[in-house]
């Protein structure tokens, strides 16, 4: 073993040779050997020559708690968690910071901010051509701003610790950070966000104690139906919260301990994810007097003393969302708990100054001079399933986002970014997001112009422009929140198209002896082509009423079927991921089958494609000849549970919040294949979602403007395999389904 790690790099060139050492801790920490093999790996890609620093040469990096550091009082316990520096002594440079991470982001500062190294993503980076490199005397420090920073996402799994801590992003409630990297600021022993049913389950309480939850208008306790709360005025409930958070976290303390690792800093208790609150008297006379947000910090504090008494370490979080978004009046928030404001209602088309977001910067100003510790939840997408991918330049305001949370004392900022593979600009939200929650201050539009030029090249100007186009169209919208229409998006107009396609097709030829930057030209031309696409066949009609409008969709099909196919093969879902893409440009492209019941009707369909997926681990898109599309969504039902039959499905309003129409499974067709199974007639709205099974895991919007107002007939066809379903049948037990269809009333 070396009592010092030495990694020794040569490089010979046609003049001159340059050597350099780093040196590393005699016994490196996990995170200090990860600095050690990052630096070593990219500066043996960068460098070819010379390196210097401040005109000298044989330059000696010291990483970590090296003898330079405790010699000068820079050690990793000497410094701010999270701090870093560079600093060169002569012909020695340190790279050293704060706690477990402040090494690690020392290093990713010299390689990006000195070599001009950066990460887009887990599969691409920017390392400029090897050469020699010559540095001035180095001198840097900083310290990220935010104390949380986060960036979540779903659809392709988690962001790999690697692409974490190269972007100084500390926390990641999917799976962690490994110590290696830095570690993070994990949440404890439950999920981290709508925990009211973790720590009072509903099977487990309702029955023998409906009076632990909230109570309905009709003076009814709901406790079994999903869209219910607590009620925060029951002291037994605050009662069992306490003993099982104690409990919790003096677990997660020992199992921390015995495999010598960071232990959890959070433990949260929120609300769960729908608008209802408890009407009961008791809670009802304190939410008038404090507001709604004020009984749940009340019932909040008692657990927040206790936490603190026996871990002053630690913190209590819980979500100001829905019904709870306005600060309390007069109640004081513990300096344990953590607020985490959700931006729910914000134009993202607008800044964050505009007076369309004046509710926000009042409840972020209310807040900020109450909590002591302010995180805020921001969207960068949006949930009106298809609308997702299309062209939304909410990154021109990220700047003034960022500088109002810092200005508010927001100490903690969590983005909801999901779907990376088809993510409007996700690359450059994500950068932008990654930078300016690490410095709030930093100047948005060189960042931009930096990104730009390293990721796309010479057809960065081109995209920057189509970006401008985008961005100068959308103020013309009269507002664009969480859950827009595709007639949201029709301040796009077809000269703005025309002239996007333009920019784009000069893009393409400014890279095109450059296969990686064409991929990337035709990722960020994503949205205008599905757009297109969306405009010419809204939702696919049989019965000879199928017109196409606008631009022609041939050449973004054909782009979409060749780029977007390519793209996903980066993901390890990529087989799910595939089958996405193939079912969102069926309609325009793919054949299709009609049941024959419906063969002498008219109707519109929307195939599996269309359908959201909230449990990937039981839900797959697959190929099935027998599909009338080719593929269906497949459930996968794991003996008596939510899956299995009776099989429920429904269409439900959101803005009226009721049911539309149910029906239910009792047991399969005694015939194969799939089968037409009657909703019922449905009077579809600007927020239908039909919904599939008990949990409601599979949701379809039903909220394209050629549908809305208008009554259908809604049928959906299902087909059932497996020993459960067919006795002569072997291996597992599955249900398919694969389209909807909205059969139009004589």
């Amino acid at each position: 073993m070396k009592h010092i790690l030495t990694i020794w790099c040569l490089f010979t060139v046609a003049l001159a040779a340059q050597t350099y050492k780093i040196i590393g801790p005699q016994n490196p920490k996990p995170y200090e050997s990860t600095a050690l093999e990052e630096l070593h790996e990219y500066l043996a890609k960068r460098v070819n020559g010379d390196l210097t620093v401040g005109d000298r040469k044989d330059i000696t990096f010291h990483v970590g708690d090296t003898a330079l550091a405790a010699e000068h009082g820079l050690t990793s316990t000497a410094l701010p968690d999270e701090k870093w520096i560079i600093k060169a002594f002569d012909g020695d440079v340190l790279l050293n910071g704060g706690g477990t991470r402040g090494a690690l982001y020392a290093v990713y500062h010299f390689l990006e901010d000195c070599c001009d190294i950066h990460w887009w993503n887990e599969f691409e980076e920017y390392v400029p051509p090897a050469s020699p490199l010559a540095l001035p005397a180095l001198d840097m420090e900083g310290r990220p701003f935010f104390m949380h920073r986060e960036i979540y996402r779903t659809g392709t799994g988690a962001n790999g610790p690697a692409t974490l801590a190269r972007n100084r992003l500390n926390s990641n409630i999917s799976s962690g950070i490994p110590l290696q990297f830095g570690g993070s600021i994990d949440f404890g022993a439950l999920k981290p966000h709508h925990t009211f049913f973790t720590y009072i389950p509903r099977d487990q309480y309702g029955k023998e104690h409906p009076e632990y939850f909230m109570m309905d208008k009709d003076g009814k306790r709901v406790w079994d139906n999903p869209r219910t709360q607590l009620c925060l005025s029951n002291r037994e409930v605050q009662s069992i919260v306490m003993e099982k958070m104690i409990a919790f976290a003096k677990a997660d303390q020992a199992k921390a301990k015995s495999i010598n690792y960071c232990p959890p800093m959070i433990y949260d208790f929120s609300q769960d994810d729908n608008e209802e609150y408890c009407h009961c008297p008791e809670c009802t006379a304190f939410s008038d007097a404090h507001g709604r947000s004020g009984l749940l910090v009340h019932f909040l504090t008692p657990i927040c003393e206790r936490l603190a008494a026996e871990f002053p370490q630690l913190f209590v979080s819980t979500l100001a969302y829905e019904y709870t978004e306005d600060a309390p009046i007069g109640i004081t928030v513990p300096d344990n708990l953590i607020i985490r404001l959700c931006n729910t209602k914000s134009d993202a088309t607008r800044s964050i100054h505009d007076s369309r977001n004046a509710f926000f910067r009042k409840q972020l100003q209310s807040w900020g001079r109450m909590a002591k510790r302010l995180f805020v939840w921001n969207y960068a997408i949006t949930y009106t399933g298809f609308t997702a991918e299309l062209p939304l330049a909410n990154e021109q305001h990220f700047g003034d986002l960022h500088r109002i949370l810092a200005e508010n004392h927001v100490s903690g900022v969590f983005w909801e970014h999901e779907y990376e593979y088809k993510a409007d600009m996700w690359e450059l939200k994500f950068f932008l997001e990654n930078k300016l929650m690490e410095n709030p201050y930093a100047d948005a539009e060189a960042l931009t112009a930096l990104f730009m030029d390293r990721y796309y090249g010479p057809a960065g100007p081109f995209i920057q422009k189509a970006r401008e186009t985008i961005a100068a169209a959308q103020r013309k919208e009269k507002a664009l929140g969480l859950t827009p229409k595709l007639n949201n998006f029709d301040f796009l107009t077809d000269d703005d198209i025309s002239l996007c396609l333009n920019l784009f097709q000069q893009a393409e030829e400014a890279v095109k002896d450059d296969a990686d930057r064409v991929a990337r030209v035709h990722r960020a031309q994503l949205g205008i082509d599905l757009l297109i696409c969306y405009r010419s066949r809204p939702v696919p009609h049989y019965g000879g009423n199928d017109t196409e409008t606008g631009t022609s969709a041939a050449a973004s099909v054909k782009r979409i079927q060749q780029s977007w196919r390519q793209w996903v093969q980066h993901y390890d879902d990529r087989q799910n991921l595939t089958h996405e893409v193939e079912s969102v440009i069926q309609p325009f492209v793919g054949a299709f089958t009609p049941p024959t019941e419906l063969a002498n009707r008219s109707f519109s369909y929307l195939s599996a494609g269309a359908y959201s997926n909230f449990d990937s681990r039981n839900l797959q898109m697959v190929d099935d000849a027998e599909a009338s599309t080719g593929s269906a969504m497949r459930i996968r039902v794991a003996g008596n549970d939510m899956y299995s039959l009776p099989l429920k499905f429904g269409a439900y309003d959101r803005s009226l919040q009721k049911d539309l129409a149910t029906a239910t499974i009792e047991k399969p067709p005694e015939n194969r294949g799939y089968h037409l199974f009657h909703l019922g007639k449905v009077n579809v709205a600007e927020r239908t979602v039909i919904w599939i099974n008990r949990a409601w895991t599979i949701q379809c919007e039903v909220m394209q403007p050629i549908l809305c107002n208008r009554v259908f007939d809604v049928y959906l066809t299902f087909k059932f395999e497996g020993p459960m379903f067919n006795k002569d049948q072997q291996g597992e037990n599955y249900i398919y389904s694969d389209a909807i269809y909205l059969v139009e009333q004589p």
